[in-house]
């Protein structure tokens, strides 16, 4: 017979006596209640992290030294990665850093941005003046991922750009010798990024530097329509160049034409015959150039000529569901007004589900849409938090987390929730596997269910003031 063996606990609980190694563990499980509670201790934070993120200069100064200065966080960025890119973060605290010993050439640990830069995230903000002191403390001109160069992260920041905004940048990396020609392995290339989304000045910028013009696939009538005027686009088509040939994009000269908005351009190929029902890449019809573009004046002309506001892409993407994506609020607006469904559905897809921000959301909801199309991003822009959950806004303390983790009844009725921990997790986001991470090496250890915002079934309620809560 196994000799039993008693369990120490404190003096105020019951003793508990375990017989038997084979019977441990589910007698542990059956008196978990008369044990001591856990004792929760916050893992290494991220304050850096958060000063770098908000701009605060004192608190960078304050706490960039030792390891903090290169530590990567929950979502495998470094301070200076996370500055770099914040819109709330100006120039001088990555001086700062960078003056505090913060590695320049640093990869990111996330899986989409493993092996970014501090100099990729700051070219993704189109911001020249963080990407020059990047490169004047010595970030790799040519640092490069699945052959992503850093010319191809400043096209890729150039959607909704002006040319104020991307050329100085395009500039600077050209005189510091960036690679113009640089292909990825999806066969992208900056001159084939700037001209898909249509920033032309960039196009004559990279031309103009050198770049090989052969990823365009343009004929001299495409050409004269993205970089000339509408005496070349005339002479093009007077010589017989072929009014319906297709771009490395799939693009008809009309197609190209509507996206660069230039009206005269478009009205003489209509005039010259062209087909109005060409459809590019993935079957976009004409009015989602105008659309992706932001140009409403010339969508609204379109509908004049007759083009259809009812043609899908092969997806089953609506022009709304397109405004929405692009972030057009002027074309959400006016779509709406024209008496488009607010809820139409194409599989999962519909406009709301499409939406990149709480504008559009709001318009959308104001006409009826069904706000469980919401995602839950969008559902945190709408009461004012930050689109993306991160661990950086968590403020929980390990004992918040431990009164409040776990699921608890109301003592009476309305009760007003406001308890710490889960006033953390909302303004966070963060899940509830992630929130466990930062108060245990073993997470599964914690056996109880933690308590997490990010979660179906939520309501959104607008009040009369135009807030919103959840």
């Amino acid at each position: 017979m196994t000799q039993a063996r008693r369990l120490s606990v404190p003096e105020d609980r019951h003793s508990v006596y375990l017989c038997g190694k084979r019977s441990m563990r589910t007698n542990l499980q059956r008196y978990t209640h008369l044990l001591p509670p856990p004792v929760f201790r916050m893992k290494p934070q991220y304050e850096l992290h958060r000063a770098a993120e908000v701009g605060d200069i004192e608190g960078v100064i304050a706490l960039a030294n030792g390891d903090a200065i290169d530590r990567f966080d929950e979502a495998g960025l470094t301070p200076l990665m996370i500055a770099a890119s914040s819109a709330q973060a100006g120039p001088e605290i990555v001086r700062a850093l960078i003056d505090a010993g913060a590695a320049v050439n640093i990869g990111a640990q996330r899986e989409y941005d493993r092996g970014r830069t501090p100099l990729s995230f700051a070219l993704a903000a189109c911001d020249v003046r963080k990407a020059r002191l990047l490169l004047d403390a010595g970030a790799d001109i040519h640092a490069s991922r699945n052959g992503y160069s850093v010319l191809i992260d400043a096209a890729c920041s150039a959607t909704g750009r002006t040319p104020e905004e991307l050329l100085p940048l395009l500039t600077l990396l050209i005189e510091r010798g960036a690679k113009l020609d640089v292909v990825t392995r999806y066969g992208e290339s900056a001159l084939s990024v700037l001209s898909n989304i249509g920033h032309f000045e960039g196009v004559r910028c990279l031309l103009a530097a050198g770049a090989r013009p052969t990823p365009l696939e343009w004929s001299a009538l495409h050409r004269a329509i993205a970089l000339g005027t509408l005496a070349e686009v005339n002479a093009a088509l007077d010589a017989g160049e072929d009014a319906e040939g297709r771009d490395g994009w799939e693009r008809t000269p009309l197609l190209l034409a509507i996206q660069t908005g230039d009206q005269h351009k478009v009205e003489l190929l209509l005039l010259h015959g062209v087909a109005r029902n060409a459809r590019g890449r993935c079957g976009k019809p004409a009015v989602f150039y105008a659309i992706e573009m932001q140009n409403v004046a010339m969508l609204s002309w379109l509908v004049e000529q007759g083009f259809s506001l009812l043609d899908t892409d092969e997806f089953g993407t609506s022009a709304l569901a397109c405004a929405c994506e692009s972030g057009c609020f002027e074309a959400v607006r006016a779509l709406l007004d024209d008496g488009q469904d607010p809820d139409q559905h194409q599989g999962h897809l519909n406009a709301l589900y499409c939406c990149r921000e709480a504008t559009t959301a709001r318009a959308l909801l104001d006409a009826g849409a069904d706000p469980n199309n919401l995602q839950f991003e969008i559902r945190r822009a709408l009461v004012g938090l930050p689109a993306e959950p991160s661990v950086r806004h968590f403020d929980a303390t390990p004992e918040a987390f431990s009164r409040g983790a776990q699921r608890r009844f109301g003592t009476s009725n309305p009760e007003r929730m406001d308890d710490p921990f889960w006033m953390a997790m909302v303004r966070s986001g963060i899940s509830a596997w992630l929130a466990r991470t930062q108060f245990s090496d073993k997470p599964s250890s914690i056996e109880h269910p933690v308590w997490c915002a990010e979660r179906f079934g939520q309501s959104i309620s607008f009040l009369p003031t135009g807030e919103s809560s959840r």
